[in-house]
This record gives C-alpha cells, structure tokens and sequence, in this order.
C-alpha cells in the first residue's frame, strides 16, 4: 500500500468517534481534494475480498432458486430432466438478492440495524417518559 488508511492502526475510542478522518476532513476544508489525497482501502473493504463471499451466497440462492422452479414443474406435470439452458438462465431470475446480501454481510447489517434502531426507539420513547 502506498498510502496506508490510518482507520487500522487508530485506537477504538478513535475508530467509535470516527476520529481517524478528521484530518482529511480538515484538508478537504482547506483546499479541493484530490485522488493523491486519499487513502487506499482496507484489504477487509477491497472488493477482491467482498465480491468471493457474495458470490458464495448467490449461488446458494440461484441453486434454492433453481429447486423451487423444478419442483413447481414436477407439481404442474412436466418432467424436470427435459429442462433446457433457456430455462436455466430464467431460472436466476426467480434468486433474490436479498437473502444473498444477509447471508454475506448479515452480522454487517444487524449491528447497523441495531444503531439505527436505538436512537428511533429512545426518540419515541423519551417523551413518553418525560410526560
């Protein structure tokens, strides 16, 4: 890496406060900032590294995809032996994206539903408690 984001070696106090990015907050105040400015990405954040763990869990869903479609053949009377390629490439239309998206970055969503969700439910809450 030739310019190493300092996320990584910030403490935890720094990293919760997002502290790490002040200093190029302060120079994108100053003066226009520009591609040399910037940090290169975390290996965790590249996506040659996200990009596999998705694919993982898409084929998992096309496969469960693919299944549910042979079965409603099955049920409707067809044999599911005489599928063809035409229906294969239907047949990953019927995925989705969803189950995917939380199989590979569930635990990445959670923690961000859960901070999300806090601050709503201390927002409805406190004036309740302050009646």
């Amino acid at each position: 890496m030739k310019n190493p984001s300092p996320e990584k070696n910030s403490s935890f106090l720094n990293q919760i406060l997002i502290e790490w990015i002040t200093p190029l907050i302060w120079k994108g105040y100053k003066s226009p900032l520009e591609y040399k400015d910037l940090w290169d990405l975390n290996e965790e954040d590249k996506s040659e590294s996200l990009v596999p763990v998705f694919e993982r869990q898409w084929s998992i869903q096309v496969e469960k995809a693919k299944a549910k479609k042979a079965k409603r053949k099955e049920k409707r009377g067809y044999i599911a032996a005489n599928t063809t390629a035409a229906d294969d490439d239907d047949q990953s239309h019927l995925a989705s994206v969803i189950p995917a998206l939380f199989g590979a970055f569930g635990g990445t969503f959670t923690f961000g539903l859960l901070l999300k969700f806090i601050p709503d439910i201390m927002s409805f809450v406190s004036p309740q408690i302050l009646k």
